[in-house]
């Protein structure tokens, strides 16, 4: 009888492995991965919507650009290259998309930005409540926290592994 090689469930995995493998056995029906990808692109936008729309402090408002959505995707980018330059470089190109979107969606929107980021947050909010709730597992405070930082890492992990990428 031969032994398996060390998995993601391994504790000699790397780290971004077991992260991913913690979330997935947390979310294991298709359904509730199937409302995951649609949830979490409307909850990440949502929250850079929101965060676009706060106001700039005096000191940095001269810099172009620079306001708090772009620091928001920056720490979910910083957070992803900790864990993986592949997965780094292609969470920057989503939270850039994402933020291209904000910022077209802001200009040209008839309501003001916060109020469509908190109609997309809030929607893909109950998305994600309609997850757990199939998934039908209770879940504590520190769960819930770990997958709404996870889930965005999880989702461009699938998408790579979908195109043969490694992470």
């Amino acid at each position: 009888m031969s032994v398996p090689p060390p998995g993601p469930d391994s504790a000699s995995g790397r780290l971004v492995d077991r992260l991913i493998a913690s979330f997935e056995r947390r979310h294991q029906t298709f359904a509730n991965r199937a409302i995951l990808v649609i949830a979490t692109p409307l909850m990440v936008w949502g929250g850079l919507a929101i965060l676009r729309a706060l106001p700039v402090p005096a000191a940095i408002s001269g810099v172009p650009l620079l306001n708090w959505a772009l620091a928001g995707g920056a720490a979910l980018v910083g957070g992803a290259f900790v864990l993986s330059l592949r997965l780094g470089w292609a969470m920057l190109a989503f939270v850039a998309l994402l933020l291209v979107l904000v910022a077209i969606f802001g200009s040209d929107a008839v309501l003001p930005i916060w109020q469509s980021g908190i109609t997309f947050l809030v929607l893909g909010w109950i998305a994600w409540l309609v997850g757990r709730r199939i998934e039908g597992r209770p879940r504590d405070l520190g769960e819930i926290a770990f997958d709404l930082l996870m889930a965005p890492v999880w989702l461009i992990a699938t998408i790579l592994r979908l195109l043969r990428i490694g992470y």
